[in-house]
């Protein structure tokens, strides 16, 4: 009836349905385990995962528009532990490396581009539109030596104490800085050594 009010509340229907079909599988089959469904939704803060089952502050749980509490029904930590299990089958890694190849073949700068993206993202915290911003800021040359990349890229220098990314520079620049252990002192020491017997 339409207009007519209901004498259950959405969420207490919701459950009576869920147990109904439960109810249903514990009666086709004997030996399903007889245990009603936890309620396993957002209150006060904090969320029961469903597969877990533990309690976690909602912080732990992706949001997802398409559930009642708006936050997907397992912890992130179980997401992460499924979502390995998924990609080690031989099956997926299969579909997942044909896929990887197509996309190389059809379209190799586009994937060039994403792969520096995501190796500059991991090891040094910028993207590639970070990268490229340096980069003109620089002229496209080597901030110590003004030359062009001998390796055509430049690299990125990095304090390996904090990882904080300092500039640009060619190859012979960056491992000679490293080759000194990132000091100062050694390298102005270095500098006087050359000077002295030049």
């Amino acid at each position: 009836m339409s207009g007519a009010r209901r004498s259950v509340c959405y969420d207490c229907r919701a459950l009576r349905i869920e147990l109904a079909k439960i109810r249903k599988v514990q009666k086709d089959y004997p030996e399903y385990p007889r245990q009603a469904r936890q309620d396993t939704r957002a209150r006060d803060g904090k969320k029961k995962c469903s597969k877990c089952r533990e309690t976690y502050e909602v912080s732990e749980f992706l949001k997802d528009e398409s559930k009642r509490d708006g936050y997907h029904p397992n912890c992130v930590h179980c997401q992460k532990v499924s979502r390995k299990e998924y990609f080690s089958r031989p099956e997926v890694k299969a579909r997942n490396n044909e896929r990887l190849r197509r996309w190389k073949q059809n379209d190799p700068e586009g994937y060039k581009r994403i792969a520096k993206n995501s190796r500059l993202k991991k090891e040094y915290g910028i993207t590639l539109d970070d990268y490229e911003a340096m980069l003109t800021e620089q002229d496209g040359k080597c901030f110590i030596c003004g030359k062009d990349s001998d390796w055509g890229t430049l690299a990125v220098d990095h304090c390996h104490k904090t990882g904080k990314v300092r500039k640009l520079l060619c190859f012979s620049c960056n491992t000679s800085i490293g080759k000194f252990n990132d000091d100062p002192a050694l390298l102005r020491k270095a500098a006087e050594y050359l000077e002295a017997h030049y």
